[in-house]
C-alpha cells in the first residue's frame, strides 16, 4: 500500500510541476512583466564569449530569445512598423553599424586557409540472404572523397584550393504589399554592402573557394595561401565603419522600395538611410522613409 501511495504521490507531484511551468511560461518561453500599452519593440543584447555585445530590437517579450536577453529599453512603433520589425525578429537581424565592433572582430578573426582534396576506393565485404535462408557473400567497391585542411592526409591527391570568407547583409523591402528581406551579394568587406543592406545576422559569413590547383604530394605540408592567387582582403587597417572619404552607393534597379522604420527618435540606428539626413527627415505613405531603387547617391564622410 505504502509503495503504491508513494508512486502515485510522485506522479501527481510531477504533473503539478509540469502544469505550473506551463502556466508560468517557464523555460526559454518565460516572458517579461512589461505592461506598456503602446505598440513597441524591446532592445535585446547578447554578450558573446569574446567580449563583444550584440544589440538588436525584436518584437518579443521573452526574457531569453535565441541567445539574446530582454531589456526594459523599448521603441514605440506604428502598426506598419510592426510588419517591418517582424521581418527583423523572424530572421534575427540586427543593425550593422550599431554592431560594428562585432562585425570588425569577425572579419579580423577570419583568415583564408587551404583545403586538400582526398579520395580512395575501398573493397567492402557484405552478405545477403535469399528467401530460402541461404547466405551469399559479396564484395563491392565504395568510393570515398572529400576536402580536408590536413596537408598530410594519407589519401591526398595533390589537388588544393584556397578558401576565403565573404559576407552578406540584408535590407527590408516591400514587394506587392508584403515586407520581406533581400540578401546582398557576397562582399569581401561587410562595409561594401551594409550601406544599402544595413542589417546582418550572426550567420553572415559565406565561404567561397578558388579554382583547384595541383601540387606534388611532398609540397603540400609547406604550402600557404600566399603561394596562390589572392582574394581581396577586408580593409582591417581602417576600423571606422564609414571607411571612405567619399562613397558612391548605387541602389539596385528594381521596382521595390527600400524601407526603414518611421521612428527615428531613438538611439538605435535604423539603417542605411539614417546616413542621409536630408532624406530621412522625409516620410511618405505609411510613415515610412523610402527611397525608390535605381537612384545613385553620394555622401562624403569626414
Amino acid at each position: 500500500m505504502n509503495i503504491n501511495f508513494n508512486k502515485n504521490l510522485k506522479k501527481w507531484l510531477a504533473y503539478g510541476l509540469t502544469f505550473s511551468i506551463v502556466l508560468s511560461g517557464g523555460g526559454c518561453g518565460k516572458k517579461s512583466d512589461c505592461h506598456k500599452p503602446e505598440r513597441h519593440v524591446h532592445k535585446y543584447v547578447n554578450n558573446l564569449d569574446n567580449g563583444d555585445t550584440l544589440t538588436a530590437y525584436f518584437d518579443s517579450e521573452k526574457l531569453k530569445f535565441h541567445g539574446f536577453t530582454w531589456t526594459e529599453d523599448s521603441i514605440d512603433m506604428t502598426q506598419v512598423d510592426s510588419k517591418f520589425y517582424k521581418v527583423l525578429t523572424d530572421n534575427l537581424l540586427f543593425d550593422a553599424e550599431t554592431n560594428w565592433d562585432y562585425l570588425y572582430h569577425k572579419m579580423a578573426s577570419n583568415h583564408d586557409y587551404l583545403e586538400f582534396f582526398w579520395e580512395y576506393d575501398e573493397i567492402v565485404n557484405y552478405t545477403t540472404e535469399d528467401e530460402d535462408g541461404n547466405v551469399h557473400h559479396h564484395t563491392k567497391t565504395e568510393h570515398h572523397e572529400g576536402w580536408s585542411t590536413n596537408p598530410r592526409h594519407s589519401h591526398n591527391t595533390g589537388i588544393v584550393r584556397v578558401c576565403h570568407h565573404r559576407y552578406v547583409a540584408f535590407k527590408i523591402v516591400e514587394e506587392n504589399g508584403k515586407f520581406k528581406k533581400k540578401k546582398s551579394y557576397k562582399a569581401d568587406d561587410i562595409r561594401d554592402v551594409s550601406y544599402e543592406y544595413p542589417y546582418v545576422s550572426e550567420d553572415c559569413v559565406v565561404i567561397v573557394c578558388s579554382k583547384n590547383y595541383r601540387r606534388r604530394a611532398h609540397e603540400l605540408p609547406y604550402l600557404t595561401v600566399y603561394d596562390f592567387d589572392q582574394f581581396t582582403a577586408p580593409r582591417l587597417d581602417c576600423k571606422d565603419y564609414r571607411n571612405k572619404k567619399e562613397d558612391e552607393i548605387i541602389l539596385s534597379s528594381s521596382s521595390e522600395h527600400v524601407l526603414s522604420p518611421s521612428n527615428n527618435s531613438h538611439s538605435f540606428n535604423t539603417g542605411f538611410y539614417n546616413s542621409f539626413d536630408s532624406l530621412t527627415r522625409k516620410s511618405n505613405l505609411n510613415h515610412y522613409n523610402t527611397i525608390v531603387a535605381g537612384k545613385t547617391l553620394k555622401k562624403k564622410y569626414h
